[in-house]
């Protein structure tokens, strides 16, 4: 018998799933493509080549505690039969042609669709970093339970584990599949650059329209706060640096619209975990008041007001604009498949 991950595929199953939230908006925007359904027998080959590949190259290349740690626990519940995949053949997207559901039974599936896994062939990191990406969901469904469903409920949360599963995808592309010479795509590109420059920050405003930075920051200053290691001022101090370091990216007009657009997402983002904050520490009243003698308390109600317009007269502008890239991305795999299979 040959060595390597089995699984068990099911056919085409319609699904709740815990996917990137813009994925409906860039699929209703993406023109249809004709590219023809694989067999079930060729998509379950795809699946398990796919895993045997990223099990051997996890093995073998992967330095990073939470990337290992991922795949010991996943593989685990692929080889028992406890985690399925799913084909949907009438499904040609790419870049969001994965996710992590849970089907009416309750059981956990990762669903695939025809379009990722026939670029397989063509193009491999692609699948692979997509799959460690839902595999990532995968990890905290099956370490968690439940409590990761409840959680997903909520905007903080559901985003916090969003960029984990960014940052899975991310390591999984730094430490296997770029030294291993695989040729990466646009997407993959910019995600390794936005890993190495700014943790992951402009990668998770652009598929999720929110700031892993803002929740990070914000729920730092909450923690710090309640724990008494903070005082008001300086919370307050830096919510004010944080803002106006936004502000004045936003007012530099030599910067691209894709970076203007990110720079609006995460003011957005800072406007919601802004006001998340004052609920959380019960600082609304108390906070509102020290504005009258406190200087930072002040500028940031005012910044706060100043940041309410921006947002609301760029920020469907701003999404527009980001949506774009994602579409261009997945506009150029489509062609590499098309023009591919073509060739062949």
């Amino acid at each position: 018998m040959k060595k390597g991950i089995l699984f068990c595929a099911i056919a085409v199953l319609f699904v709740s799933c815990i996917s990137q939230p813009q994925t409906q908006a860039i699929q209703e925007k993406a023109p249809e493509i004709v590219i023809p359904s694989l067999s079930q027998d060729e998509a379950i080959k795809i699946v398990n080549s796919a895993l045997n590949e990223i099990d051997a190259l996890i093995k073998k290349y992967a330095k990073a505690k939470e990337l290992r740690d991922v795949w010991k626990v996943v593989s685990k519940v692929i080889r028992d039969g406890r985690l399925t995949f799913s084909i949907y053949y009438d499904d040609n997207s790419i870049l969001f042609g994965g996710a992590f559901a849970i089907q009416n039974d309750n059981k956990p599936v990762i669903k695939l669709s025809n379009g990722i896994l026939s670029l397989y062939k063509y193009k491999p990191s692609v699948l692979m970093a997509i799959m460690m990406h839902e595999l990532t969901h995968a990890y905290f469904y099956f370490t968690m339970g439940s409590k990761f469903l409840e959680r997903c409920n909520d905007r903080k949360e559901k985003n916090w584990y969003e960029a984990d599963a960014i940052h899975i995808e991310a390591v999984f592309i730094e430490e296997c599949l770029k030294p291993n010479n695989y040729e990466l795509s646009a997407f993959e590109v910019f995600l390794l650059d936005s890993w190495q420059n700014d943790n992951l920050d402009s990668a998770c405003t652009v598929m999720t329209h929110e700031s892993s930075e803002a929740i990070l920051i914000f729920d730092r200053l909450t923690n710090t706060y309640l724990d008494d290691e903070i005082t008001v001022d300086d919370a307050f101090a830096e919510i004010k640096e944080y803002a106006l370091d936004l502000l004045e990216v936003l007012n530099n007009k030599k910067i691209s619209k894709e970076f203007w657009a990110i720079t609006v997402l995460r003011l957005n983002s800072w406007l919601y975990y802004f006001n998340r904050f004052l609920f959380e520490t019960d600082l609304e009243e108390l906070a509102f008041l020290l504005a009258e003698d406190i200087e930072c308390v002040r500028l940031v109600y005012e910044m706060r007001d100043t940041i309410t317009g921006v947002v609301d007269s760029n920020f469907n502008r701003a999404q527009a604009i980001l949506d774009d890239v994602v579409e261009t991305w997945e506009k150029s795999l489509q062609h590499i498949l098309l023009s591919s299979q073509q060739a062949a």
